[in-house]
């Protein structure tokens, strides 16, 4: 059973039962586990609070039947929005669309994404993208051995040192100045759509929602990374990728997310009503501070003051 897979479960405090049949390593359970991992996120979705007016962007394969992915190409490592992401007996990832009734736009998120690593090009900050098969739409990316940024904190966080958080905040800077230099807005940058490397090396993913060039993305990021003044149909802008990139650094340094535990819509009350977690003391607190303030124009601002911090 995949590290992501079991982590994911454990976030979201899958009943013992389910775990115990996803242990399983035989393929043959390979269907029965993605079938029981939906059941699980349409429950996660119709119990966890959600902010009103804000999709959630994994709402469609929360509540997508089972029967939606015809093919298994690989192990199942999760699911969202746009599609599902397998690992290959290669050693490869795959993320391929959903084939329900939402396949047209699917692909179109994913072609999407494609389109913005073509754009981005070669970067430490991104993963290496190995083949797109435009005939099926599927990305095919290296794999991150250490998994998503959020489930490595939960799991290790008495045990990483100040050095390598200085790391993850020096390189989630440098990769949003890159892509916001080029024309992208992520729209959801938080430590779910962090990936780690062999190295513990950061690496954003996810770029199927997102905005290029003031296109309207398909994504909303989760509230405690959300701006207080995005709606459904704002225009989004670079402060609101920076909002998101102050709770990402939050999280880094802290190990949990701003009012972690909370509902969704307690969390955004709190940013509208300008109530903010405590910053004092806390290393890069006037980084944070500035960020869900508006107190940068761009990332690279960040970038150059995190550098003169090790100069």
């Amino acid at each position: 059973m995949s590290a992501f897979l079991r982590n994911y479960m454990q976030l979201w405090r899958w009943p013992q039962p389910l775990q115990c049949v996803l242990r399983g390593p035989s393929a043959v359970f390979h269907r029965i586990k993605l079938a029981l991992w939906l059941l699980s996120e349409k429950w996660v979705n119709e119990t966890k609070p959600q902010q009103t007016g804000i999709p959630d962007e994994t709402t469609a394969a929360r509540t997508l039947p089972y029967d939606s992915v015809i093919q298994s190409r690989g192990t199942l490592i999760s699911g969202g929005g746009a599609g599902i992401v397998e690992r290959l007996p290669s050693g490869a990832v795959i993320k391929s669309p959903w084939t329900d009734e939402r396949r047209e736009d699917c692909r179109a998120e994913l072609r999407l994404e494609w389109q913005i690593y073509q754009r981005l090009g070669a970067h430490p900050g991104l993963v290496k993208i190995l083949d797109w098969n435009d005939e099926d739409c599927t990305l095919t990316m290296e794999l991150m051995e250490n998994g998503q940024l959020d489930d490595y904190i939960r799991a290790h966080n008495e045990r990483i040192s100040s050095e390598q958080r200085d790391n993850w905040v020096k390189q989630a800077a440098e990769v949003v100045a890159h892509f916001h230099s080029l024309g992208v807005i992520h729209c959801d940058l938080e430590t779910r759509n962090c990936l780690l490397d062999a190295h513990l090396r950061l690496k954003l993913i996810d770029f199927a929602g997102s905005s290029v060039d003031g296109s309207r993305p398909s994504a909303f990021v989760a509230p405690a990374f959300l701006a207080p003044d995005v709606e459904v149909n704002s225009k989004p802008t670079i402060q609101h990728d920076l909002f998101s990139l102050g709770s990402l650094i939050y999280n880094i340094v802290t190990g949990h997310q701003p009012f972690e535990g909370e509902s969704s819509r307690k969390i955004q009350q709190h940013y509208k009503t300008n109530n903010f977690p405590n910053l004092e003391n806390l290393q890069y607190g006037e980084i944070i501070h500035r960020c869900w303030h508006e107190g940068f124009t761009c990332a690279q601002e960040i970038v150059d003051i995190l550098a003169n911090k090790r100069s």
